[in-house]
């Protein structure tokens, strides 16, 4: 019933939706905090992106023998690798909050609902993002799971 109500007062193109001062406000303060973690997250990736980089040149000089750097060359390769990718993830969840955040603190100041529409759209692209994330990694979790079980079984 909620649903079809508000079906039909979209479709009618009345949309009008005042916000409070107290709202506007913890929308303001929601930007300013969501802002520092963006940044804070932009940070870390670029970290990370550095570890991944140096990675394989680090476990190559840390190598002893000739042999174990070819097999460590192409380890930590892949793991540099796997770093980079972490970090590429890693970065639209902040990129989704820093947006967000902008938005967010322009609505608060402009009382545009330009801005708080697309300050709600980031915010809701960056939890869908971190929801499809989620599954993908709990089904991970699983086949990981059953392999283990897979393996124990047969020996």
């Amino acid at each position: 019933m909620e649903n079809n109500v508000l079906d039909d007062h979209l479709k009618s193109g009345s949309t009008e939706v005042g916000l409070s001062i107290e709202a506007l406000e913890y929308l303001r303060q929601a930007g300013k905090w969501g802002k520092f973690l963006a940044i804070i997250g932009f940070i870390g990736c670029a970290l990370i992106v550095m570890v991944g980089l140096f990675f394989g040149s680090v476990m190559t000089m840390l190598s002893p023998m000739a042999q174990q750097q070819q097999a460590f060359g192409a380890m930590s390769g892949l793991i540099g690798v796997v770093y980079v990718i972490i970090a590429a993830i890693y970065f639209f969840p902040c990129l989704y909050i820093y947006r967000f955040s902008t938005n967010a603190v322009a609505a608060s100041v402009s009382k545009s609902s330009e801005n708080v529409t697309a300050a709600l759209k980031n915010l809701k692209s960056n939890f869908k993002f971190v929801g499809v994330f989620m599954v993908a990694v709990l089904a991970l979790y699983a086949v990981v799971i059953v392999f283990a079980i897979f393996v124990a079984a047969m020996r």
